[in-house]
């Protein structure tokens, strides 16, 4: 009988599945904050253009009130994920693509907002 060569710690095992355990949750929360942000600046420019003159007794938002409005928003409504679904049988390639959408996608929303609201500021005011 044949004796297993790679023998492996156990500790050492799961302490490299903690370290990636950790690093991804740090990656996610990154990026969600970021994409917080993000989300808190297109809404510092889009008030003033939509908010303001509707209502001119509405004070305009600096960064954080914005940033903090947005995050309010978010944990009363719904936010739908726009991740396609995993397939197992899935190449490395879609994978990698997978991947890339997954970073990608915090921060196209945002700026699909500013773009359609300059588009429309642009025309109609």
């Amino acid at each position: 009988m044949a004796e297993n060569t790679k023998t492996e710690n156990p500790i050492e095992y799961l302490w490299g599945k903690l370290g990636n355990w950790v690093t991804g949750v740090a990656l996610s929360a990154s990026i969600w904050i970021a994409s917080l942000f993000l989300s808190g600046y297109v809404l510092t420019v889009l008030w003033p253009w939509y908010v303001t003159p509707l209502f001119p007794t509405m004070p305009t938002l600096d960064h954080l009130q914005a940033t903090g409005l947005v995050l309010i928003l978010a944990m009363l409504t719904k936010q739908a994920k726009a991740t396609p679904v995993k397939n197992k049988d899935e190449s490395t390639e879609e994978k990698g693509e997978r991947f890339l959408w997954d970073l990608a996608a915090p921060f196209v929303r945002p700026l699909m907002f500013l773009l359609v609201g300059w588009a429309i500021h642009a025309i109609w005011f």
